[in-house]
Parts: C-alpha cells; sequence; structure tokens
C-alpha cells in the first residue's frame, strides 16, 4: 500500500526550514499541525526583521512561497526541523525583544527627518522676517521634542568624580550607582567643601550660582568623602560652642589673670580640671568628658602667646605659660621655694608647711616614678611571652605544671608579692607558696596574658575553662558571657578545638588509644600470655 504525502513528511523529513543553530547534531522532526502553525506565525513575524532570523525567513517564504493561509504541514515535500532550531526560531520573547528593538531604531529615524525638517522652517521664517522687516517671535520656531542639555544645567554626571559609578549585587552584577540632586539644604556645605579643598573645577561650575538651578548631581559616597571635613568642623564647632559662656569666664580668671598678667605655670591637666569647675559651677553642666587636648586647641586658637611644653616623661602633662614671661621672677620664685631655712628661729610655720608641702610633692613624684618604670616592667614582660602550645592542645598542655611553664617568673612573683602571699625577693624561680595560692597566682598571670595578648595566644586556663563549660552544660551563651570577661576563650574557638582533637584520634586510627592510655589486659590474657 502506498504511503500518503503527509505520512512520507512525517516518517522522512529530509531537511530543517529554520536552521539557525549551524551546528546542531539533532535529529529532524517532522511536523505536525501545531508546530507548522506555530513555525508559519513566527516565519511571517521574523521576515520583517533585519538579523539573522530573519535572512532565513525571508529565503524560505522565496524558496516555497509560504503564506499564513497554509495551514497545512505538508506543503513542503521533506520538510522538518531540528528541535534546537525550532526552540530558538519560535522564541517569542527573542521575537519580541529584536520588533521592540526595531520599532525604536525607526522612532529615532522619524526624530531626525522631523529636526531637519524643524530646521528647514526656522530659516525660512527668518527669511521671511527678514525680507517683510517684522519681528521675528519665539514662537515662530518650533521646538524639537528631543531638546539637548540646557547650557545652564550642568550634564547629568557626578560633579566629584565625573564618572560613573557601579555596585555589585547580590548575584554579583554590576549595576550602576543613581545620581543624588543636589537639595537647598546641602547647597552651602558643597561650596565651602570646594573652598577648603581648593578644587577649582568645582569652584569654577558652582560658586555664585544657585546649586538647585543648574540641577547639581552627585554620589552619595562621592559627596561623603568630599564633604567630611566641613562637616566634622561644624560638628566640633558646635561642641565648642555648648561651653562658651564658662570658656569666657575661664578665659579671664585664669588665662589672663593668672598665667598672662600673673605669669603663672601651669600643667594643662591642671587648667582642664579648672575649666571643669568653671563648667560646674557656670553652666551647671558635667564637663567630665572635655579633654586637655580639646582645651589645648581652644587655648591656641583663641590665645597665640601662649607656650606649650612638652616634658621629656610621658606620662607628665604638658606645661603651659605666656611667651613674654620674665625669667628672673621665675627664677626668684623657684630659689624662694627651694631654700633651706638658716636657723630653727628663723623658721616660721608657714616655712614648715611649705616644707611638708614640698616634701609630700617629692614623695608623690618618687612614688608615681617608680609605679610608671614598675608597668613598663611587666608590660615588656607580657609582650616578650610567645608561648605556642601544639594544635590541637591535648589534656598534658591543659594542666597546672603546663601553666607554671608558661606563665614568666617575674610576672609571677610581682602578683604574689602585691597580694601579700610571700615577701621573699625571688627572680630566678618562682616563689614557694601554698598549693591554693599558686593556683589563684597562675589565674591571674594567665589572665593578664590573655588581655595584653587581645586573646591570640593558647593557655590552659581558659582552653579548659571553656571545654569543661561546653561538656557540662552546652551553653554558648554562658561561654560567651565568660569570653566578655576574660575568662575563657570563645565558644567557635571551643568548637574548632573539639572538631580538631576528633580529626586528630580518626587520623591515628579506630584502634589507637588516646594519648595518656596504655594497654592493660585481662587476667584470663595475662594467664594466657
Amino acid at each position: 500500500m502506498a504511503a500518503t504525502p503527509h505520512a512520507e513528511n512525517e516518517l522522512s523529513p529530509k531537511f530543517c526550514c529554520m536552521h539557525v543553530v549551524t551546528n546542531t547534531k539533532q535529529s529532524l522532526t517532522p511536523f505536525k499541525i501545531k508546530s507548522w502553525s506555530k513555525f508559519i506565525e513566527c516565519q511571517s513575524r521574523w521576515q520583517n526583521l533585519d538579523c539573522f532570523e530573519g535572512e532565513i525567513a525571508r529565503r524560505t517564504t522565496q524558496q516555497f512561497g509560504l503564506s499564513l493561509t497554509q495551514t497545512e504541514p505538508n506543503v513542503i515535500p521533506g520538510s522538518g526541523y531540528h528541535r534546537e532550531c525550532y526552540q530558538k526560531f519560535c522564541n517569542v520573547r527573542r521575537l519580541q525583544t529584536a520588533e521592540s528593538k526595531r520599532r525604536k531604531l525607526q522612532t529615532d529615524e522619524d526624530a531626525d527627518i522631523e529636526s531637519d525638517c524643524g530646521n528647514e522652517g526656522d530659516s525660512s521664517v527668518l527669511l521671511q522676517a527678514s525680507s517683510s522687516g517684522s519681528k521675528v517671535l519665539r514662537s515662530s520656531f518650533k521646538t524639537p521634542q528631543h531638546d539637548k542639555q540646557r547650557k545652564d544645567v550642568l550634564s547629568n554626571v557626578c560633579l566629584i568624580c565625573q564618572k560613573d559609578a557601579y555596585l555589585k549585587t547580590i548575584t554579583g552584577a554590576r549595576s550602576k550607582v543613581k545620581l543624588t540632586t543636589c537639595e537647598r539644604k546641602e547647597a552651602h556645605i558643597l561650596l565651602e567643601a570646594a573652598r577648603l579643598h581648593g578644587d577649582h573645577r568645582i569652584l569654577l561650575q558652582i560658586e555664585h550660582k544657585d546649586l538647585v538651578a543648574i540641577e547639581v548631581r552627585y554620589h552619595n559616597k562621592c559627596y561623603r568623602n568630599f564633604t567630611r571635613g566641613v562637616i566634622e568642623m561644624k560638628s566640633t564647632a558646635e561642641k565648642e560652642s555648648k561651653f562658651e559662656p564658662s570658656f569666657k569666664v575661664f578665659a579671664e580668671s585664669i588665662v589672663t589673670a593668672r598665667l598672662i598678667k600673673g605669669q603663672e605655670i601651669l600643667r594643662l591637666k591642671t587648667l582642664n580640671v579648672l575649666f571643669r569647675q568653671i563648667v560646674k559651677n557656670t553652666q551647671a553642666l558635667d564637663a567630665s568628658h572635655f579633654t586637655t587636648q580639646r582645651l589645648k586647641v581652644q587655648l591656641r586658637t583663641r590665645f597665640h602667646n601662649l607656650v606649650f611644653v612638652k616634658p621629656s616623661k610621658r606620662f607628665e602633662s604638658e606645661i603651659v605659660y605666656a611667651k613674654d614671661i620674665n625669667v628672673d621672677n621665675i627664677v626668684e620664685r623657684v630659689a624662694e621655694q627651694f631654700q633651706t631655712p638658716i636657723s630653727e628661729c628663723s623658721t616660721t610655720t608657714s616655712d614648715e608647711s611649705d616644707a611638708r608641702t614640698t616634701d609630700a610633692t617629692a614623695d608623690d613624684y618618687t612614688r608615681l616614678r617608680t609605679l610608671y618604670h614598675a608597668s613598663q616592667i611587666i608590660k615588656s614582660i607580657l609582650q616578650n611571652t610567645t608561648s605556642a602550645p601544639r594544635w590541637p592542645p591535648t589534656a598534658d598542655d591543659l594542666t597546672i605544671d603546663a601553666a607554671r611553664n608558661i606563665v614568666p617568673v617575674p610576672l609571677f612573683s610581682f602578683l604574689t608579692w602585691c597580694v601579700g602571699f610571700s615577701d621573699e625577693a625571688e627572680l630566678t624561680d618562682q616563689v614557694c607558696i601554698s598549693e591554693d595560692n599558686n593556683q589563684r597566682i597562675l589565674s591571674l598571670a594567665q589572665d593578664l596574658l590573655y588581655t595584653s595578648k587581645k586573646g591570640c595566644i593558647l593557655l590552659p586556663k581558659h582552653s579548659s575553662l571553656a571545654m569543661t563549660i561546653r561538656h557540662m552544660t552546652g551553653s554558648a551563651r554562658l561561654i560567651g558571657m565568660l569570653n566578655r570577661f576574660g575568662h575563657c576563650v570563645s565558644h567557635s574557638m571551643v568548637l574548632e578545638h573539639d572538631t580538631a582533637l576528633a580529626e586528630s584520634q580518626l587520623k591515628r586510627g579506630d584502634d589507637a588509644l588516646p594519648d595518656g592510655e596504655q594497654d592493660c589486659f585481662t587476667t584470663l590474657g595475662n594467664h594466657i600470655r
């Protein structure tokens, strides 16, 4: 029985009618009624477009004379399609995108033609007006729809960086940063920042102009970086103006009366204490946060005849005095302060009080110097301690003996002397104290080491305490609270330690015993052995 044309086309397709994927290796598929109607519909739309698919559609139409009225798939003998070609050729979204691009190009061409016609019309209006001698009106000209950028408006770019900025989204794609239009309250800040930086390019564009009218645009990040200095100056000025009434009283009663006219020499710290008292008495405000540096800036700004001298000892405050001070008066004053009485008869009650004051000041200075030097010695001991136990720390690394080997001997002896556990002066070996006191001193010493190293050191106390709390309670919040007080490591460090112990045990094998354990045979095993 002979096969019908429809069946022959369906069984043995010879070529692809929409071969847009050239390197496909798929087999040909015969047309059905639905796939043929879809192909004819897209064929009629593609052939009006200037693209590769449109060229294929026009070639197929010219070769086989296709039209929308041909709804049967057996019109082209031996025709079929590849699945990839069909998916690409009959993709409605790709087709709509191509059509929208075509319409946009057509709109731009029409606008250019209208602009050319408008220019010709404007020239004809000028010729008619010149020949007739009539006045040329603005309404006689046609305004184009796509007007160019106005001369009195800045271009649509960032005024500060003069370029586009991009940000990466969560998916990794780049998105253009939007520009912010300048508002009225921000105009003077931008102008002051340009003057502060001496940026003549920006000043040429915005100085003596309305920034809102000329539509100044910028990126928010560029604006923050450019105006940071002006905003900080304004905030500092606002803070200083808060104590302005008190500073006027301080300037008259202390600076002018004592430093300049009285030619006294005072410490900057003493001046700051006096200023705080004046603020409390004058404005009833708390100025405890007012630092000596802020006071120094204020004094230098308003009194140019003051001299600030930094002492050789770093822990001492700066010395402040007037520039035109009389050296002879200062020498005489110092000589009177430190002179020794000739006889007991000439010694008065005031001299005795001055002597006691001088002795007390000398004792305070000696005590301060001793404490400072001791602190520097302890600081160098803490900084030079570099104990790095093996990772992960095992039970042998978390014992009292291990902690005793880590803590430096001078630090242990110093803490023992401070709390009064021993008066024995010994630096070559740890001082002998009771076991309970020994554990307390080791705990304090490890806390000092952990704090000085900012938690970047493994110590027996901090590792073992955190691991014990985790295994006894399992509370991450409790470990976090103790970690914030500096008593143990963080919860994440405990998890890392526990995981490292498990991995090291797995590397040793299933039959290996933990460290510190020995083979112990049963009685029957010993008898057989």
